[in-house]
């Protein structure tokens, strides 16, 4: 029985800075657009499903939010592992170098986001 090839740990870093890049840009967009996900009623004990149109009362999506990110990171990093796998190369340098730019960048931008919509909360 012939064993599947194994990814390189090269390409094993450019899934995994691909993971953080997505979860990281996910996060950002949903912040700016209304996407999608699951929104808890904590006083219901009750999920809901949407963007829009949400029915009234105290909600929180953070918990949806990672689940969507999550999901979406997954789907993309997987893509890519399964291309690496398929073509049975490397990325480029410049590419990697590229993805690693963008991954510190958005994360960067991502947590400095997070942190002035923070700071300018009224309690």
């Amino acid at each position: 029985m012939q064993s599947q090839p194994k990814l390189s740990k090269q390409s094993q870093y450019a899934i995994a800075v691909s993971f953080c890049l997505l979860y990281s840009f996910c996060y950002f967009l949903t912040e700016l657009i209304p996407m999608p996900m699951f929104w808890y009623y904590p006083l219901e004990h009750r999920w809901v499903y949407g963007a829009t149109n949400l029915p009234k009362g105290l909600m929180m999506g953070w918990y949806g939010k990672v689940l969507l990110c999550l999901i979406i990171a997954t789907a993309g990093s997987g893509l890519l592992a399964l291309g690496l796998k398929l073509t049975r190369r490397e990325l480029p340098a410049q590419i990697q170098i590229l993805l690693d730019l963008a991954m510190m960048s958005s994360v960067i931008f991502a947590l400095y986001y997070i942190a002035r919509s923070m700071a300018y909360r009224v309690l």
